[in-house]
């Protein structure tokens, strides 16, 4: 499993988004595997940086493939604030990436809607800290709707396993994996959240 490195930064008032990224693609013992405008927490974190996570207003996520974990000083400079942290990643899904989130992208405009999230909407639920729809991620969703119409949006799920979690997340993949890869395809559209399981 491929170690990457997660970085949250909060860019300096005066660098503008694609400027960074820009001069990031350009030095060359990085490899940008993700970089995206964090939007929404739709778990909040309950064990680990809460206060970090929750707090700061983040401009950046990257996921990097680096010799190093830091940042090269050319690009320090532009950096206010920054969160980072090592993330594994299955090799197979590394590998894919690229040809399938282009794919994704792709498809998205041909996705026909179900009417789910109508019908999903009848069981709101107080807080979407469980997974449930809630009046606050139903407003982020409208927000998002306005502000970017019917382009893709991307889901990260950051997962942090308590003991025996991760056994416990490999049995849920496992019976989740035919009806997710069919609501992956079907689905393209997705929003960011931080949890720990």
């Amino acid at each position: 499993m491929p170690l990457l490195t997660l970085h949250l930064l909060r860019l300096s008032p005066n660098k503008p988004l694609p400027v960074f990224i820009q001069q990031l693609q350009q030095i060359p013992s990085i490899e940008v595997i993700v970089a995206s405008q964090p939007r929404h927490l739709v778990i909040q974190p309950t064990v680990l940086d809460v206060q970090t996570l929750t707090s700061e207003k983040w401009d950046l996520l990257l996921l990097l493939r680096s010799p190093s974990a830091a940042l090269p000083t050319p690009v320090r400079s532009s950096i206010a604030a920054e969160y980072k942290i090592a993330v594994g990643v299955p090799s197979k899904l590394l590998a894919r990436y690229p040809e399938h989130n282009a794919k994704l992208i792709t498809d998205a405009p041909n996705v026909k809607l179900t009417g789910a999230l109508e019908r999903a909407q009848e069981k709101v639920k107080d807080s979407a800290q469980n997974l449930e729809l809630s009046p606050e991620l139903l407003e982020f969703m409208d927000e998002l709707t306005r502000t970017y119409g019917d382009k893709p949006v991307t889901m990260l799920n950051l997962l942090h396993f308590n003991q025996d979690g991760k056994q416990s997340y490999y049995k849920y993949g496992q019976v989740c994996r035919i009806p997710c890869q069919q609501a992956e395809i079907l689905n393209p559209h997705k929003a960011k959240n931080a949890s720990e399981i």
